[in-house]
């Protein structure tokens, strides 16, 4: 692979000149930078992020304990709109914790932010010298098309609704943590467990569900309720419970409670868990280790940086973090 000495080799150029013009230095002219971006492309140069965020530190006079700046992408409208929400604002605490463990600060964009678009983005990452980024909810994949992935180490920390681009992901088990929550009502005696979810969720969730359902005799097998966000509410969800009668209830949030609540049924008729249980909750569930996926999030990217590994991969790993269970007084029911 060529260095920038070849760079400087091939045009006559120093060293110093080379990579000043490839940081866009305006000590340099406008015609010689052109030159040797031009070179660097044909020589198939790639800057190695580590050594650039080194040699900034060095010029800066700043400590080498502070390595630089990991750049965290959310399609939120702000950070208040995106740290209400408890997953988030829990992640978000694990993964600054480890960043800062590692040397480095953190830095949100809000890709919904009026006036942010994903150009903007690209300069302000550009212009902070951000080399390391995290798709830390995109929720709204319309946010960030076009986003210039090859000019960074990145990975993702949540789901993608469509798998686009497949990059590097640190996510929650959930296949795991619904297979432990289905055990947990079983074992408190409940024999015709339902799910209730709403239509925009996890694919996992769901498979995990019908493959539990598939070891139990057909009698005892629900379909799940699910549908938009419009038709799931309590009428809709009093049909599905009057017809098929569960005994035990698993809802990705706290949907399902409060259905259960709006048609009056009670834990003493239906136990209920919930796999992405809030904290403090009068119920049981699955708590899903949110700053444990924000923490490995945080070393994944830093760990791309490190080996320069730019860009969507061609081989997109995944971290899975298995959650744990949380009891509480209402549920699972004692039976």
């Amino acid at each position: 692979m060529s260095n920038q000495r070849d760079i400087a080799a091939s045009l006559g150029l120093t060293l110093a000149t080379v990579s000043r013009a490839l940081r866009n230095s305006p000590l340099v002219t406008s015609a010689t930078r052109k030159r040797v971006h031009a070179a660097a492309k044909k020589l198939g140069y790639v800057p190695n992020p580590l050594v650039a965020t080194l040699m900034e530190h060095v010029r800066s006079g700043r400590k080498l304990t502070d390595q630089g700046t990991l750049g965290v992408l959310t399609a939120s409208p702000g950070k208040n709109a995106w740290l209400q929400s408890e997953v988030f604002s829990t992640y978000y605490r694990g993964l600054e914790e480890q960043a800062l463990r590692r040397g480095y600060r953190t830095e949100c964009l809000f890709l919904r932010q009026p006036g942010m678009t994903v150009a903007a983005a690209n300069r302000i990452l550009n212009a902070r010298d951000i080399r390391a980024i995290i798709v830390a909810d995109p929720s709204w994949p319309a946010a960030f098309r076009g986003f210039p992935w090859h000019h960074y180490a990145v990975c993702r920390s949540a789901w993608w609704r469509r798998p686009s681009p497949m990059l590097d992901t640190v996510v929650s088990d959930h296949f795991h943590n619904l297979g432990m929550a289905f055990t947990r009502l079983q074992h408190q005696g409940c024999t015709r467990i339902g799910l209730c979810l709403h239509k925009i969720t996890s694919s996992r969730w769901i498979g995990a569900y019908l493959f539990h359902q598939s070891t139990l005799p057909q009698r005892r097998q629900l379909p799940i309720f699910q549908g938009p966000s419009d038709s799931c509410g309590p009428e809709a969800f009093l049909n599905w419970y009057k017809k098929w009668r569960p005994d035990g209830i698993l809802s990705g949030g706290i949907e399902g409670w409060r259905w259960m609540q709006e048609i009056g049924v009670t834990t003493e008729q239906t136990a209920f868990a919930s796999l992405n249980r809030p904290h403090d909750s009068p119920f049981g569930g699955i708590d899903e280790n949110s700053p444990l996926i924000g923490a490995a999030a945080c070393d994944m990217a830093i760990n791309n940086l490190m080996h320069n590994e730019l860009g969507v991969p061609k081989h997109a790993r995944e971290i899975l973090i298995k959650g744990g269970w949380l009891d509480a007084p209402l549920a699972p029911r004692q039976m």
